[in-house]
């Protein structure tokens, strides 16, 4: 029994010393954490506020891109309708040349195109019988036929 004792009255004094350690350990920590906590948080907060700064940047040129593409799309928009209006109106022009040349020529230019090519042929064919001496020839054996 004596050994007991003696063994709890060790244990219980390496608990006091152990509770004593512990004790200025926590109280160390709990000076050290607050100061760590307030490190953290200024980096926390600052860490932020590059974010926020970095996030509002981009904002600031995205805003700035989106804001020139609009303006070229207008100008685009601008310039198509000035080409297009050009466009109809060469358009309507080239429309009212065909209907002068149409009214010109009527309405069976192609039919009026061969026959002028094919008398075009004959002046040709007559001339060259005409040099060669034989039109007078050509124009016995026609007015024989009648």
């Amino acid at each position: 029994m004596a050994g007991d004792i003696k063994q709890t009255t060790a244990i219980k004094e390496i608990r006091n010393k152990w509770e004593k350690q512990e004790k200025k350990v926590i109280a160390n920590d709990a000076a050290t954490i607050a100061g760590v906590v307030t490190v953290f948080e200024d980096s926390t907060t600052k860490t932020m506020r590059q974010g926020t700064k970095m996030a509002e940047d981009a904002f600031s040129v995205f805003d700035a891109a989106y804001r020139k593409m609009i303006s070229r799309e207008i100008e685009v928009e601008k310039r198509t309708a000035i080409h297009t209006a050009k466009l109809k109106d060469k358009a309507g022009q080239i429309f009212d040349a065909l209907s002068k040349i149409e009214k010109l020529t009527g309405p069976d230019f192609e039919t009026k195109l061969l026959r002028l090519e094919r008398f075009a042929n004959a002046v040709d064919t007559l001339d060259k019988l005409n040099k060669t001496g034989k039109l007078a020839e050509v124009s016995r054996s026609i007015a024989g036929l009648n």
